[in-house]
């Protein structure tokens, strides 16, 4: 991975940073957080060759590590990875793997800091 380090900010639209990523019944092995960008942001990262999924007509990209994520509030302060839900604003660290020809530049998160969280009650979210 490169040394480099990168900044995005985006929606957060899944969040698995207190336990791994469960995908078809297994662990991944990974904490991850996907996010929605908004156009600049999705262009900035593809000018990395860092690859994005469409959804609904908005760019999405995820963002994982096989390391705890740091996490931190808009002061900069630890918090909780228990504490951020769907919909808050993230500003995303993340340092560049090395590329492949069919799957882009994966970006690796490093850190984490919450702009601003959605404060879901029991009458909103997916499920």
């Amino acid at each position: 991975m490169s040394k480099e380090r990168f900044y995005t900010t985006g929606v957060a639209a899944f969040v698995n940073l207190v336990e791994h990523e469960i995908y078809d019944g297994k662990s991944t092995g990974n904490y991850s957080v996907k996010l929605t960008l908004d156009a600049d942001e999705a262009a900035k990262l593809e000018a990395n060759g860092v690859m994005l999924s469409d959804y609904k007509g908005t760019p999405q990209r995820k963002f994982k590590s096989q390391y705890n994520i740091r996490l931190v509030d808009i002061d900069k302060k630890p918090m909780s990875p228990a504490a951020v839900t769907y919909g808050s604003t993230l500003r995303v660290m993340y340092e560049l793997g090395k590329p492949s020809p069919v799957y882009g530049v994966s970006p690796y998160a490093v850190a984490i800091q919450v702009l601003a969280l959605n404060d879901l009650d029991d009458q909103e979210g997916e499920f």
